[in-house]
């Protein structure tokens, strides 16, 4: 069985990787094994023995089920973060990457290879929403390039993930998939609210109210029946409604007018949509936790509806 050149000893992991950078329509190519939140690049380790081109070519067949070509090395990326080791400490992991930009073949269409691999192409312009590693091939898809170009990330934080951590990019992905080419209002809202409620953990309500006039009315919904109508500037919702913007509650008991549609619900957060300049509704989301959103949840969301208002007809 041959080896990877890399090693891991002591909460120390080091790893020389062959990576593939494979654009065909404007798409650059990821893949995902399923057991993440998050695309890779197609590569692996290189063997002993290897050069990093034989493993790059090797590592895309396997992957795609496609001999693809080299063009030329782009990237050489020397990459340092921190991970969790599974068993409540920190591996430190330290990674030495070349970059192969390969050939377009002029087609999407693609075998497949490893089955325990998923497949996904992903717009240039659109990498910026979606959780993927490298970070860096966002910028640098971006411009153009001719000869090498060396990069050096430490990021500490870029591959922990917390069990309580919501990957909102992802969740955007998946949004603008079931939303794409969609020209109905009531559906995308109602995938929005089926997103979300099964999304995110500890969450009781999940759902949206709709501008009528000078109040809200219910809208598509995820959890138990809900207040019908909701006067502008009257509770969490209405107070959005009228300030055009977040307002997060930490505990719902101690927001002066809330409006317990759910006597259960002690913290809530509720996001104003925007179409054509004025509030178009608010997604208001509940958990019977008090301090259940973070700032974290704030930006993730507000970016969220953001997606969402540009599918809004």
């Amino acid at each position: 069985m041959a080896t990877d050149c890399g090693f891991e000893k002591g909460g120390e992991w080091f790893r020389y990787r062959a990576a593939a950078i494979i654009i065909e329509e404007g798409c650059v190519l990821f893949v995902s094994d399923g057991g993440f939140d998050y695309y890779y690049s197609v590569g692996g380790g290189v063997h002993h023995g290897e050069t990093s081109e034989q493993a790059v070519l090797r590592e895309v067949y396997e992957e795609t089920g496609v001999r693809y070509e080299i063009d030329r090395l782009a990237v050489i990326h020397e990459c340092f973060w921190n991970e969790s080791d599974g068993c409540g400490g920190v591996r430190k992991c330290h990674e030495l990457a070349f970059y192969y930009l390969m050939k377009p073949r002029g087609t999407k269409d693609l075998p497949g290879g490893d089955e325990k691999l998923s497949l996904h192409w992903v717009p240039v312009d659109k990498l910026g929403g979606v959780k993927a590693f490298p970070a860096f091939l966002t910028d640098y898809l971006s411009g153009e390039h001719d000869g090498i170009e060396i990069i050096t990330t430490h990021d500490e934080s870029a591959n922990e993930r917390s069990e309580n951590d919501m990957d909102y990019s992802l969740l955007i992905s998946q949004l603008e998939a079931v939303t794409d080419g969609v020209d109905n209002n009531v559906t995308n809202l109602a995938n929005a609210a089926a997103l979300l409620y099964n999304s995110l953990e500890d969450v009781s309500w999940a759902g949206f109210y709709i501008a009528d006039g000078d109040a809200l009315m219910l809208g598509p919904f995820q959890g138990k029946a809900a207040c019908v109508r909701i006067p502008r500037g009257r509770g969490v919702c209405g107070a959005a409604f009228k300030r055009g913007e977040t307002v997060v509650v930490p505990n719902v008991h101690e927001f002066v007018g809330h409006i317990a549609c759910d006597a259960a619900s002690n913290s809530e957060i509720v996001i104003p949509l925007f179409k054509g300049g004025s509030v178009y509704g608010v997604l208001d989301i509940d958990s019977a936790s008090l301090e259940r959103f973070s700032d974290g949840d704030r930006e993730g969301l507000e970016r969220f509806t953001k997606a969402l208002e540009a599918r809004l007809v």
